[in-house]
């Protein structure tokens, strides 16, 4: 996914370069071409971090807070790319191809700094929501994400039904993890997740009759 995700970005920046060269092949050696071409990869750069950023950081059955402000981050990166790309592109043609004015350069400054503030408070938002979840290692997220793939790749009808059954204990029992009855017991559980869960294709079917118990107790 990876590779697939980078072979993207390298399409649409090859693209942008040979379009540019193409529409204004006169202007290959002017300095100020090949900035201006800079800033719009940078600008589709952005754009494809952003949207692939998921598939960059996460591993199976990774779960993450940052990925909730994605969608918005998205957006707001999009907007203002959108904006910098056309604000750029009007300043180069009605300045015929020179070197670019201060005050152009001011403005895309106080652009790109707004985009960064925005990006700090929803990475703010992010780690408030962190906070907001408890001091835990694994947030029940990931407990049910992990029990729904091991679920999915055993091939015993016993586990099947356990995982099943814990699966429903994690959902439904335990409640928001700032209001656990017992913090201890949530952490054994993680303890045996991390152990036992985890990246396995299989778990023993008493490590899972144990942690339901604990589930229960949460």
């Amino acid at each position: 996914m990876k590779k697939l995700s980078l072979a993207l970005f390298l399409i649409i920046a090859a693209t942008i370069i040979v379009v540019a060269v193409l529409l204004a092949p006169e202007q290959v050696h002017n300095t100020y071409f090949w900035v201006t071409i800079g800033w719009l990869v940078f600008l589709s750069f952005l754009n494809w971090f952003v949207s692939t950023y998921i598939f960059l950081k996460s591993g199976k059955n990774s779960i993450n807070t940052k990925f909730g402000i994605l969608p918005s981050l998205n957006v707001v990166v999009f907007i203002y790319s959108i904006i910098s790309a056309t604000f750029l592109l009007f300043t180069w043609f009605t300045n015929e191809s020179n070197v670019l004015p201060n005050w152009h350069l001011i403005t895309q400054i106080l652009l790109f700094s707004t985009l960064s503030i925005f990006t700090i408070f929803f990475l703010f938002a992010s780690k408030g929501a962190e906070i907001s979840k408890g001091n835990f290692s694994i947030d029940k997220t990931k407990l049910l994400s992990t029990t729904e793939y091991l679920k999915s790749q055993d091939q015993n009808d016993e586990n099947k039904k356990y995982l099943g059954e814990l699966y429903e204990v994690i959902n439904y029992s335990i409640p928001h993890l700032t209001k656990l009855k017992s913090e201890e017991n949530y952490r054994d559980l993680t303890k045996i997740f991390k152990k036992h869960f985890i990246n396995k294709e299989k778990v023993k079917t008493e490590i899972i009759k144990k942690a339901i118990v604990i589930a229960k107790n949460c």
